[in-house]
């Protein structure tokens, strides 16, 4: 499958699920409805954009969501930190890497 993203000049594209007018679909959430595909992991650049947008549009098509902090990247880390469960962000869950934790700790 082939998810076309971000290539009409008009209209700016964060989300892997739909264009940034929210009227645009890419075709992604019924490729995955279609196929009995009830889970996706996502990861990318950028945290605070692309990801969010797609982790926050994956949830409103039904699907478990899990974003793998350690194979991300933000342009803001305070934009990135807004989306994380418990700081008022979307409903999914996020994985840290273990040394990321024992640095926290």
């Amino acid at each position: 499958i082939v998810i076309r993203k971000g290539f009409r000049a008009a209209i700016d594209s964060y989300s892997a699920f739909c264009e940034n007018d929210h009227a645009t679909p890419t075709g992604l959430g019924g490729y995955l409805k279609e196929r009995g595909i009830g889970a996706v992991t996502l990861c990318g650049l950028a945290t605070d954009f692309c990801v969010a947008f797609s982790a926050i549009d994956a949830r409103k098509h039904g699907l478990e969501v899990t974003v793998r902090l350690e194979a991300c990247r933000g342009i803001n880390l305070g934009g990135s930190v807004a989306y994380l469960p418990g700081q008022g962000g979307a409903a999914f869950r996020v994985t840290v890497p273990l040394r990321l934790e024992r640095l926290a700790a």
